[in-house]
């Protein structure tokens, strides 16, 4: 049988010093029928000559010719390959050694469209908030999860269920099939400031089932670069932050001008998801979205503060300022004890679930170190005979599904 082919899409914006440590883990990959297509948005830096440095012939480079947003690079980069499977790869993260061939093993041994996975987390030294540089957290365990699509949606509208753990095409395998099918419906695959947040809600809608792993297969890099770091963060990456606001938020007054939290990302992208897809959705929490908001504000009060007045009006329109008022009175309450953020435990932590490192203290410096280093903890991977499933039926998909991502709240997620 021949073995499908892959693509992994790395699109970049002036980002090369982070870029090269990606490329490396791409290239450690063995897998024969893989291509690495590099989609730089018309970077001013030395890009280019990173990309043509790599004696790989996996390699492609593409480049639009002109400045785009950054769902319109990631729609221009699909339109350039021809694959069975593809993935979309960040510029600062990275893939665990041997990832791709056991993800085509798995592809060919499940007959699902798409295969998902926990992320291991890693803050590169250049990373915003200077108490979690290096850090590194490897999740430990190795299940597979049935997931049914519809479901997943409803969860995620309902702020059960991350994006990351749904059909998301970031750090993800999907089958191109997929992807035509939200394109011949919608005429486009991302359609908001998050392509990532709108891949997964886009892709869930048109699938009836995914798989979801709890072994990474690949790392999830935060950077001095990461736009959506510094949008949840604009207390100490102002300037980061000002240029995602500009180039990601909307004419009108909605949740992609509120900073400092990823949950108002996600309720606009759910929102447009809602007006733009041709398809039923399941309606938005919006009485748990300005929880969630507020939440993500702790330990930033001048933020909430300067984002008060638009929420405010936003509760109003979707009638639940008493949920908002009762949200932002608690988080007042909060703002003289020492917030969540604060709370960064700097010991190496192994649990059953979980190893959290130091990159400082395992000579991790750059993420292509973080993936091997990982990839040494977590060893050759064992597909596991069983194959969970979860149903409306029962409570414990959210709950296993909100323990995928331990890392968050290190990352202030």
């Amino acid at each position: 049988m021949t073995s499908p082919r892959i693509c992994v899409i790395v699109p970049t914006r002036e980002r090369a010093d982070t870029l090269a440590f990606t490329l490396q883990t791409c290239t450690r990959q063995e897998y024969a029928n893989l291509e690495i297509l590099v989609c730089d948005n018309c970077s001013q830096d030395n890009t280019a000559d990173v990309v043509a440095s790599i004696a790989d012939q996996r390699i492609r480079y593409a480049n639009p010719g002109r400045r785009l947003s950054m769902a319109d690079n990631w729609e221009y980069a699909i339109s350039q390959i021809d694959a069975d499977y593809v993935s979309i790869l960040g510029d600062d993260d990275g893939l665990l050694p041997n990832a791709i061939d056991d993800l085509a093993r798995l592809a060919e041994k499940h007959d699902y469209p798409i295969l998902t996975w926990s992320k291991v987390e890693y803050c590169w030294p250049s990373y915003v908030d200077p108490r979690l540089r290096n850090f590194t957290s490897v999740p430990l365990g190795n299940k597979l999860v049935s997931v049914k699509s519809s479901l997943a949606l409803k969860h995620i509208y309902k702020f059960l269920l991350g994006y990351r753990n749904g059909p998301c095409i970031y750090n993800s395998l999907v089958s191109m099939k997929c992807v035509e099918q939200v394109l011949d419906r919608d005429g486009k695959l991302f359609q908001s400031a998050c392509p990532d947040v709108y891949s997964s809600l886009a892709l869930a809608s048109v699938t009836d089932q995914y798989l979801f792993s709890t072994r990474p297969f690949s790392v999830n890099g935060a950077s001095a670069h990461s736009g959506g770091t510094s949008h949840v963060r604009p207390d100490i990456s102002s300037q980061a932050s000002d240029l995602f606001q500009k180039e990601s938020a909307s004419g009108t007054e909605d949740f992609s001008r509120v900073r400092g939290s990823v949950h108002a990302a996600v309720v606009d992208t759910l929102a447009k998801f809602s007006v733009l897809a041709k398809t039923a959705t399941p309606a938005v929490d919006y009485g748990k979205a300005f929880k969630k908001i507020l939440q993500d504000m702790n330990g930033m009060p001048e933020i909430a503060a300067d984002n008060r007045g638009m929420l405010e009006r936003l509760a109003d329109r979707h009638g639940v300022r008493r949920v908002f008022e009762a949200a932002y009175l608690k988080l007042q309450n909060e703002a003289g004890q020492a917030s969540t953020r604060s709370k960064v435990d700097t010991a190496n932590v192994l649990s059953a679930d979980n190893l959290i490192a130091w990159g400082d203290r395992f000579d991790i410096a750059d993420v292509a170190a973080a993936a091997l280093f990982a990839g040494k903890i977590l060893g050759s991977y064992a597909p596991p005979a069983k194959l969970n499933r979860y149903s409306l039926a029962g409570r414990v998909f959210t709950r296993i599904a909100q323990r995928l991502d331990g890392s968050a709240y290190y990352l202030g997620m």
